[in-house]
């Protein structure tokens, strides 16, 4: 259950970060397999400066873009929230078996 959970956690990251290497101009693919290895890479994309030139037209992600790269951010602070509360053993009600 574990690895199947990490599995859909690295894809939802890996495809946030692929849309924001487009929306940025960056490498969209290489940013998507370091994401599926190393998904907090994602929130270091995202800080990232924009790559395109002023005179070049922005890259439009649709509405559903939009809220998937959002939700692979939202998921990967979460997973780093938990990895910091299991760290320092803080218990966390609904995980605590």
């Amino acid at each position: 259950m574990t690895i199947i959970l990490s599995l859909l956690i690295g894809l939802i990251a890996s495809y946030a970060a692929y849309l924001c290497a487009l929306r940025k101009g960056r490498h969209a693919r290489r940013w998507a397999i370091l994401c599926l290895l190393v998904s907090f890479s994602l929130l270091f994309l995202e800080l990232l400066p924009n790559r395109r030139s002023p005179t070049e037209p922005p890259y439009r992600l649709s509405p559903f873009q939009r809220v998937m790269e959002m939700a692979g951010i939202v998921l990967v602070i979460i997973v780093i929230v938990l990895a910091i509360l299991d760290y320092l053993d803080v218990p966390v009600p609904f995980l605590d078996g």
